[in-house]
């Protein structure tokens, strides 16, 4: 019975695991995009900027969770 509960159990912790694995690696996805933005309102480095929103706006890339990145930056803002 012991080892049956077992087996039932261990794919919902693994399950859980990578779950959480995947949320902190989107965590750092988010913090790479924005941090830099915040950096370059915050110094007026407008050029550089409009550089990365034209970026996010070709091809729409996404962090590894799916979210737009053109969605991450403009929250940052």
């Amino acid at each position: 019975m012991k080892k049956q509960i077992c087996y039932a159990i261990m794919p919902l912790l693994i399950a859980s695991s990578i779950h959480v694995a995947n949320a902190a690696t989107e965590d750092n996805e988010r913090l790479a995009i924005q941090q830099p933005i915040i950096e370059m309102v915050y110094k007026k480095q407008w050029n550089k900027l409009d550089q990365i929103f034209k970026e996010y706006n070709a091809g729409f890339p996404a962090t590894s969770n799916g979210t737009q990145k053109i969605v991450v930056a403009y929250g940052a803002i």
